[in-house]
């Protein structure tokens, strides 16, 4: 089965990355609204893209996730319900 121009993204990262940023937006927009069906969704449409930036990079999404993870996990602080996470001093 061929593949149209509709997926260049699952091949060049310079196509999948400003996707992801486009997602992100969106989120942002949703958030602002106060719309948890659009950021549920934006979510969604952020780990696609993530997704396809990985296999496009050949990476693996989950090392990512334990890599990011493993520079956070000691630190010390607390999440508002704002979402801003304030380290302890």
């Amino acid at each position: 089965m061929g593949r149209g121009p509709g997926h260049r993204a699952e091949r060049h990262p310079d196509v999948a990355g400003p996707q992801t940023l486009e997602e992100t937006t969106e989120l942002l927009d949703a958030i602002n609204k106060n719309n948890l069906e659009e950021a549920k969704d934006a979510v969604g449409d952020i780990v696609v893209t993530l997704i396809m930036v990985c296999a496009v990079l050949d990476i693996n999404l989950v090392d990512c996730l334990y890599g990011a993870y493993g520079q956070i996990k000691d630190r010390k602080g607390h999440l508002t319900k704002e979402g801003v996470f304030v380290k302890e001093v």
